[in-house]
């Protein structure tokens, strides 16, 4: 049904100020359930995850975050199902945000391809110079060592928050999801736990495991 919506959502992703100009979407998570159909067969696409430790770990440290996990528990329930994963009913905000990872990343993982460019958010803030270059040669962008160092280093790394009011750096994360990491260990452990045991009977949930744990 959804089939029809899709070149229409691609032209308006596409538009541009310029007419060689290159159009940026900051996509929320959700927009992965429809990566597969929004890609362009061919080209270049970025797909930009965070391991289970560190999502929860985030999903955590943050009130707003932590408030709509119930709220759509059931939808990503029924996503998971649709691609043969199974958890356990939940018994924490842990495996709340636990299934939201693995209900993302499956929908990633079924939509994979051949052109595709997978990056660990962490890894890339600890190198976000070295990952602007490869990006930049990934995607054919002209963009020269200079101007890509200046990005890196500049002020909006500093504020990659929703709220750009906010300051949210790359070590401002590193300590907030080290402190609920500290405040919700047990349940942390126990929802990778259930990820894990979910994984074997569930290939695409097994395959973003590895993928995450190959990366950290």
């Amino acid at each position: 049904m959804r089939a029809r919506f899709i070149p229409t959502l691609q032209a308006l992703f596409s538009r541009t100020f310029e007419p060689n100009g290159a159009a940026l979407i900051k996509a929320t998570s959700f927009v992965s359930e429809i990566a597969g159909e929004l890609m362009v067969e061919g080209e270049p696409a970025l797909f930009l995850y965070a391991t289970p430790r560190s999502f929860i770990s985030g999903i955590l440290a943050g009130e707003n975050s932590r408030k709509e996990l119930a709220g759509r528990s059931e939808q990503r329930t029924g996503r998971l199902v649709a691609r043969g994963v199974n958890l356990s009913a939940p018994r924490s905000e842990a495996d709340l945000a636990a299934a939201a990872w693995a209900c993302e990343m499956v929908a990633l993982e079924s939509a994979e391809g051949a052109n595709i460019l997978w990056a660990d958010f962490d890894r890339v803030l600890c190198d976000l110079d070295g990952f602007l270059r490869k990006l930049a040669g990934f995607f054919a962008f002209p963009a020269t060592a200079e101007r890509l160092a200046e990005i890196a280093n500049g002020p909006l790394t500093r504020r990659y928050s929703k709220a750009t009011e906010y300051e949210y750096s790359p070590e401002l994360r590193r300590e907030l999801l080290a402190e609920a990491e500290r405040n919700h260990r047990t349940d942390i452990e126990s929802a990778l736990a259930m990820l894990d045991a979910a994984a074997e009977t569930a290939p695409l949930l097994r395959k973003a495991l590895d993928r995450a744990q190959a990366e950290s």
